[in-house]
Formats: structure tokens, sequence, C-alpha cells
């Protein structure tokens, strides 16, 4: 790849994006998805090795990694802003789908 990627999205259907290192608020940083690169701003700091989302989801939306869906948004996230336990709800293992 042209340069070094900062996050990794695995499949086409993902809507967040594992961070390779730690990102800082404001900062630029490259995330490889299947076929391109995109270029994101932090809207917040996002530590190492977690999601961050890749576009603007809505409360409620399904949440994808890795071509799953892992859960739900429990409110707004901005495109480049951490997902995790403060804005995201779990996929339980009785849910199908």
């Amino acid at each position: 790849m042209a340069q070094d990627l900062d996050a990794i999205a695995l499949h086409e259907a993902d809507s967040v994006a594992t961070v390779l290192r730690a990102v800082a608020k404001d900062e630029d940083f490259v995330v490889g998805c299947p076929g391109k690169q995109i270029t994101l701003r932090a809207v917040e700091d996002i530590p190492i090795y977690h999601k961050v989302a890749l576009a603007d989801l809505a409360a409620d939306a399904t949440v994808h990694k890795h071509g799953h869906w892992i859960g739900r948004t429990t409110a707004a996230v901005a495109a480049g802003a951490l997902v995790h336990v403060h804005n995201m709800t779990g996929r339980k293992a009785s849910n199908d789908g």
C-alpha cells in the first residue's frame, strides 16, 4: 500500500474499523478498507485496538465488524468517533440477526 494504515476494516459491509495505534482527537488517520483507503478525522481520542465509526451512524443503527453485526448504537455516532460501551450495546447470543 502507498502509505501506512492507522486502522483497518476487513469487510465491505463494516460500519466500524479497528485502530492499529492510538489516534488523538482532531488527528487525520488512514483506514484500509476492502479495495480502498479512506481518511477520517478523529472527533475524540481513540485508544489502540478500539472501534471507530467509518460513517455517521444513527441511534439504533446496526454495527457491523468483520462482515457480521456485533450490536446496535444507543445514540447517534459521528464518523471518526469511538464506538464502545458508552454508545453501543453488544449483540446478545440469543439474537439471530
